[in-house]
């Protein structure tokens, strides 16, 4: 039996073809998509950018390709309203979904004036209703607070909840009357301001121990009634 010798086949040109296409496509499909995440990089920092100019407590956006979603907390439903307005009249972008809740507006004061007080710098010296040095730059930060959303603050200073309940009591009304005349000679109306001297009636933790001073002795604002 004679066996015939054969020559190996290279790939066909359909081979070829069909390899070709599947590499063009794939090339093109990257592309796309490479092309889109910048696109929505691009409206991402772009309404990101807007809204930060917005007074909004928080926002979320979610791009898809042109398509934006916008959704969060405003404090004023007209200023939340002039942005989707500004928003919408952005080229290459289109609002898929605009949600913002509005909150009221003794709510939104609060929650500006409960952010200033975690992070006050207003203190006093242990014992005395005077100002520790530093407590200038807090007192003008609550000042710009206070005018801005509300007629009516109740200020109220607390101390620790060690030792004798009518000692802690004392230096907490004259602390109030003094951050209250700190605050009116710094542009706050007196008949916007209420004053409170709780001393240990409103302790935050009780365990006797010296860690929870930083948490008892502090100054708190509350709104009482609407905003302006």
């Amino acid at each position: 039996m004679q066996l015939l010798e054969t020559t190996p086949r290279g790939p066909s040109r359909f081979d070829i073809c069909t390899t070709s296409l599947v590499l063009v496509l794939c090339l093109g499909l990257f592309c796309i998509f490479v092309e889109a995440d910048g696109i929505e990089a691009e409206v991402h920092r772009r309404v990101d950018q807007t809204l930060k100019c917005a007074p909004l407590q928080w926002y979320a956006v979610d791009v898809d390709g042109q398509q934006v979603s916008v959704t969060g907390v405003a404090g004023d439903a007209k200023e939340g309203k002039a942005f989707e307005t500004a928003l919408r009249s952005e080229p290459g972008i289109e609002i898929k979904r605009w949600s913002l809740e509005t909150v009221t507006d003794s709510g939104f004061c609060q929650g500006r004036l409960d952010a200033l007080a975690l992070d006050s710098q207003i203190t006093f010296k242990p014992g005395m209703a005077e100002f520790k040095s530093g407590s200038e730059t807090g007192i003008q930060r609550m000042v710009s607070a206070i005018r801005y959303c509300a007629p009516k603050v109740e200020i109220g200073v607390h101390t620790t909840s060690r030792g004798d309940a009518m000692l802690n009591k004392q230096p907490s009304e004259p602390r109030a009357a003094l951050l209250t005349r700190a605050l009116g000679s710094s542009g706050v109306g007196a008949e916007q301001l209420i004053t409170r001297g709780f001393g240990e009636e409103q302790p935050l933790r009780v365990t006797g121990s010296p860690a929870d001073d930083p948490l008892n002795e502090r100054i708190t604002y509350r709104v009482r009634g609407g905003a302006v």
